[in-house]
């Protein structure tokens, strides 16, 4: 009764072939990865769903940093602390996903089309994580692919040996984590001593995971979140 779609797939023998993998288009604007419309409604969590039906912006909100690799360049990645869904896509789908993909069904590499959402792996992690494959770095006949990773909202060039088909039930009720957020007013040329200060104050550990306190955050046009965060301006300026 509560037997997954891939091992009923596999359970009744035949090709053993997997259900596309969902698409979704995505933008590259300079270094911020930004999914958009057609990703958001399907993988929206609902502190997000709340500005999209045009309710005020979320104000004095925490909230879980998970990606720092554009900080440099004013952006994090992460989600409230307090959302829901978390501990679902962190842990209950992270374990089908490995169980799907070191399954028979599940462990033959799979080259996705540009913009799909596919499953992979990000060395030296273990973990299998979603991620929306953007190119073969390098052109046609490369062993590198180009992913988004989507929980996490950071790009990687990872091995296509590495990279799984997705499957509906890992998208379906498991909204993106991986939110990527603008700070407004971050110093333009930040110096090595500020960023270092501001790792410190979002508590940023080795896995580059810590929190953020905002008072504002808003949509933008481009799918972004502006956020202010002036306690961490201030201890960036020491």
């Amino acid at each position: 009764m509560c037997t997954p779609e891939w091992k009923k797939m596999q359970d009744r023998g035949g090709d053993v072939v997997a259900p596309s993998g969902s698409e979704a288009t995505l933008t590259i604007i300079k270094n911020k990865d930004n999914l958009n419309s057609k990703l958001l409604q399907m993988c929206t969590p609902e502190w997000k769903k709340m500005q999209d039906r045009g309710g005020d912006v979320v104000a004095g909100c925490t909230v879980q940093v998970l990606d720092i690799s554009m900080l440099t360049g004013g952006v994090v990645s992460g989600h409230a602390m307090d959302d829901p869904h978390a501990d679902d896509v962190f842990n209950r789908l992270t374990q089908k996903m490995a169980e799907y993909c070191n399954s028979p069904l599940g462990k033959q590499p799979y080259l996705p089309k540009p913009e799909e959402v596919c499953i992979a792996q990000m060395p030296p992690y273990d973990q299998w994580f979603r991620a929306v494959f953007l190119d073969l770095e390098g052109g046609p006949g490369s062993k590198m692919a180009s992913l988004c990773y989507l929980d996490y909202g950071n790009l990687a060039s990872v091995p296509v040996s590495l990279v799984r088909k997705m499957l509906p039930e890992f998208i379906t009720g498991y909204p993106v984590m991986g939110l990527n957020m603008e700070i407004r007013n971050f110093p333009k040329d930040p110096s090595a001593d500020m960023i270092s200060r501001a790792i410190a104050h979002m508590n940023i550990d080795d896995e580059g995971k810590g929190t953020l306190k905002l008072i504002n955050c808003e949509k933008t046009p481009d799918g972004m979140y502006l956020v202010d965060a002036p306690e961490l301006l201030k201890a960036m300026k020491g």
